[in-house]
């Protein structure tokens, strides 16, 4: 396969140059790049970091553990009325909220209905059901 013209693959030393320094000056400064978490914190070495991030993450770790030993029992939530017994368990917990707030609007309603059907004084009185208290 031949190439047009003696243009060479590779540059030449200076081209090369140039281009390094372009881009060395457009190069994002150090304090971005830690910001970015591109780079960490340079005042340690790269094997004490490893060493570092480490630690804190068996530390973590032994936190969340610490944490779910210390849970309380579903049992005892459902006694506290934290969590919700929803008989059969084929609720999510997500939609337990949404659930009792339906059945409170349900509730509500009839409630709503029945007063707006409930008879009248005069009525109860006609019935023998409300007695006057003046007689």
């Amino acid at each position: 396969m031949a190439l047009s013209g003696d243009a060479p693959l590779s540059p030449t030393a200076s081209e090369a140059k140039e281009l390094l320094e372009q881009r060395l000056a457009h190069r994002p400064a150090a304090a971005e790049l830690e910001q970015q978490n591109i780079l960490r914190n340079h005042g340690l070495a790269p094997s004490l970091q490893a060493a570092r991030d480490e630690l804190a993450k068996h530390q973590l770790e032994g936190k969340v553990e610490n944490f779910l030993e210390k849970r309380p029992e579903r049992d005892e939530l459902l006694k506290k009325g934290i969590l919700k017994n929803d008989g059969d368990g084929k609720i999510a917990p997500a939609l337990q909220a949404k659930r009792e707030e339906l059945e409170r609007s349900r509730l509500g309603d009839k409630l709503e209905k029945d007063i707006a059907a409930r008879p009248d004084a005069d009525k109860l009185r006609a019935q023998g059901i409300l007695v006057d208290e003046s007689s």
